[in-house]
């Protein structure tokens, strides 16, 4: 009775908007081309290019990383022989070795290393790189893991359609083959080091095999059957001193020792049937959960999906008597993210958190026997560090960074370091990589040097010919070998110029592809002209495959796919039926490579995840409406007809409304994308399109088959789904996963986003496709 009477409530509000309704629909789609921005606009772009009397071309490049940092990069080359190199290093990524002194920074262009004592810069070409004809590729750095003392690489290499890991001697400058065939998802993390550089651990797919270095130098390295690890998920794995590797498998966590790995793999399943360290409360999800242990694997600090933070005293787990000490948890609000965490030598605990939307971060410590977080700092700060020991760390702001002691918590220092990415400890400097600059620091005097660029503000050759760049206010004069010596005075740059008595430079726009234009190379003499720069990818409609088109039932209020012929335009589409798990990392995703989706979004979403869904609300993406509740509307049982249905699109939309002050857009679809004739009349009734898609639904019945085995399958539905995909296609993914459920398809979104770019497709919005389409 209750339930008639809400129906009854909900279809009177619903009856009343229906003359508004049809107004604003108009009025939307007359606005739409001003509204709608493009979603993808991830584009190299180049700028900046000059030639000088020795045909010596300079060119920036802008390239805006999936990292999420856009950075610009100077390319010099000559015109002769089109070779061509980067001299200012931006670190995407970076790691420093303490016995060798060494510095070393990988991004888009290659693999470069400074040398601490020689005061060098060199580049590395066991990996493809910028100067080496490789193209600046628009996807995510490949992996590429050091081990800690720095001699060996473990990296992908690949060929055509196919993969492999490599591990690369730098002593001995040889390459191993540590696996092949590896699945396309291959961009997360792959490898962890063991602290002593004797051991690693790598996956394929999910399961877990170890390298041993001994065995490699010894020329005796089991064939890998002999080194499963008989346990899955490398995020469920952490490394600690004296080479005991932990595994945390949903509330157990064992431990094991480096020596085990041959004997326990070779005559039985190690983990399942080894020796459990200790028992958490709740279970750990290896998808969307992370975790860290402190340095002696006493206490665990668990992030539940991103947003919840808790400490958990680690015990024996035989123990009958005694009682644990109430331990703090953390419950983080809005945009806010638990980025980074540090564990010190003295057992204190280091957060750092950060508000992307508001572009402030906090720094939060707890102790060892502290029952909750107390605040260090606040404000404008983009990140943490802590040394090897673990007894000083520093707090990275955008005008300094901070050093500390770990065991007072006190101020040491602080450095005029702007916009630091990454801070070292050395033996006698300090190294800081930055937004700007790479600098050493005197440990005795304090003293920074810069050492190398990683990105200038302005560039150019003066009357001679030689090459400047301004950074931080400060100019300095190229000197080869990525080394840039700086300048007491101002410099005058003569104007830029396209051409010499022998040749003239240009730029050629691109229409569509990762490449914005193209510098075009004319010599006078032969009459030719050549690319300065390899393409990445010619990414030519004519190759992408063509879908006939469909007639849409001839009905305007129905949309399934749009133009498949002289385009390569798709659009994601992602459905929040009722779990919330990883809504968080998937914004976070979509931001990074630039893409805008649509969001449907349904009642016992909203109910069961009000922030999540104010999360949804505030993150630009469209939002529809997925109807008020979760069924099959295909049952007969259920009396499925327009005025059904109108209630149930009015309860949706209030229910949004209450929960974020917003209102949906007027997309919709069902429950299992089910139509019939009743559904399309309520949608014209209504005034909403119906949003369809012609591409197999993979994720459904792994969502709601709650006896399917999850075991491999989200790759092969991944795969599945991308040689399907079609130009006009409408990419449909369902948030979050149910309880029992492995894995899950939408965490992959960035294989299928790269893949998809790789191929040449552009990611558009939503109702920008329905705009184009008709």
């Amino acid at each position: 009775m209750e339930y008639q009477k809400v129906l009854f409530l909900y279809k009177k509000l619903a009856d009343n908007r229906q003359d508004m309704r049809q107004k604003i629909t108009l009025i939307i789609f007359m606005i739409l081309p001003v509204l709608i921005l493009h979603s993808q606009n991830r584009r190299l772009e180049f700028s900046e290019f000059d030639i000088n009397k020795r045909n010596e071309i300079i060119l920036t490049i802008t390239n805006p990383s999936v990292s999420g940092m856009t950075y610009k990069t100077l390319v010099k080359g000559k015109a002769e022989s089109l070779q061509s190199e980067a001299i200012t290093i931006f670190p995407e990524k970076s790691f420093y070795f303490p016995l060798r002194n060494e510095l070393m920074i990988y991004n888009q262009f290659g693999l470069f290393t400074y040398n601490g004592e020689l005061q060098t810069w060199m580049e590395h070409d066991f990996i493809p790189s910028f100067s080496t004809g490789t193209p600046i590729s628009p996807l995510s750095l490949k992996p590429l893991e050091m081990s800690p003392d720095g001699r060996y690489a473990v990296f992908i290499r690949e060929v055509e359609d196919s993969a492999s890991l490599i591990l690369y001697d730098r002593e001995m400058n040889v390459s191993l083959n540590i696996t092949n065939q590896l699945k396309k998802e291959y961009i997360h993390e792959m490898v962890k080091w063991s602290p002593d550089s004797k051991y690693f651990i790598y996956r394929r797919g999910r399961e877990l095999f170890y390298f041993s270095i001994d065995q490699y130098l010894s020329g005796r390295i089991p064939a890998e059957s002999f080194r499963n690890l008989g346990f899955q998920d490398i995020q469920s794995i952490q490394w600690k001193s004296g080479n005991y590797l932990y595994i945390l498998s949903d509330k157990l966590l064992y431990r094991v020792h480096s020596s085990e790995f041959f004997t326990r793999s070779f005559y039985s399943d190690p983990f399942r049937k080894g020796v459990v360290w200790s028992r958490i409360p709740v279970s750990f999800d290896p998808v969307f959960d992370r975790y860290s242990l402190d340095r002696d694997g006493k206490r665990l600090f668990l992030i539940k999906n991103g947003l919840e933070g808790m400490v958990i005293p680690l015990v024996d787990h035989q123990e009958t008597s005694g009682f644990l000490q109430q331990e703090p948890m953390l419950f983080t609000k809005g945009y806010t993210r638990i980025v980074n965490q540090k564990w010190l030598s003295n057992g204190t605990l280091l957060l750092f958190l950060r508000n992307n939307k508001e572009n402030r971060g906090r720094i939060l410590f707890c102790k060892a026997g502290d029952t909750g977080f107390s605040e260090l700092e606040s404000g404008e700060i983009t990140g943490l560090s802590a040394n090897e020991r673990g007894n000083q760390f520093a707090i990275f702001k955008d005008e300094s960074v901070d050093l500390y002691s770990g065991l007072t918590m006190a101020k040491l220092q602080t450095f005029p370091l702007k916009n630091s990415l990454s801070f070292f400890w050395g033996r006698d400097f300090y190294y800081s990589t930055g937004m700007n600059s790479i600098t050493s620091i005197s440990k005795s005097s304090g003293e920074p040097q810069i050492i190398g660029l990683s990105q200038l503000e302005r560039t150019g050759f003066d009357l001679s010919g030689d090459l400047y760049g301004l950074s931080d206010e400060q100019w300095y004069k190229y000197n080869e070998s990525k080394n840039w010596i700086p300048q007491d005075s101002a410099v005058e740059l003569r104007p830029s110029r396209q051409s010499t008595a022998k040749y003239r430079i240009y730029l050629e726009d691109i229409r569509g592809g990762w490449y914005s234009s193209s510098l075009k190379i004319r010599n006078m003499e032969g009459y030719s002209t050549l690319d300065f720069l390899p393409v990445y990818q010619k990414q030519d409609l004519q190759n992408l495959p063509v879908q006939q088109e469909k007639p849409t039932r001839g009905n305007p209020w129905f949309f399934d796919h749009g133009l498949s012929v002289e385009s390569n335009e798709i659009t994601l589409v992602l459905n929040a039926v009722d779990s919330s798990e990883g809504v968080l990392e998937i914004l976070n995703i979509l931001e990074k490579y630039g893409v805008e989706a649509t969001i449907f979004i349904n009642g016992d979403f909203i109910h069961a995840n009000p922030v999540e869904t104010r999360l949804i609300a505030d993150s630009g993406h469209t939002v529809g409406s997925l109807f008020y509740t979760w069924f099959d509307m295909s049952d007969s049982s259920y009396n499925i007809d327009q005025e059904f249905l109108k209630k149930g699109m009015a309860r949706n939309e209030d229910d949004y409304f209450i929960a974020t002050g917003k209102e949906l857009s007027l997309l919709w679809h069902t429950p299992h994308y089910f139509i019939n004739s009743e559904i399309l009349d309520a949608s014209e009734s209504l005034q909403y399109i119906y949003i369809g898609t012609d591409l197999p639904i993979n994720d459904k019945d792994g969502r709601w088959d709650r006896e399917h085995t999850y075991v491999s399958e989200a790759v092969n539905q991944a795969e599945a789904l991308l040689s399907q995909v079609h130009p006009g296609a409408i990419i449909p993914f369902t948030l979050g996963k149910n309880p029992g459920q492995e894995e899950s398809l939408v965490m992959l979104l960035p294989m299928v986003i790269e893949e998809l770019i790789r191929q040449g497709y552009e990611f558009v919005d939503l109702s920008e496709m329905i705009k184009s389409s008709r």
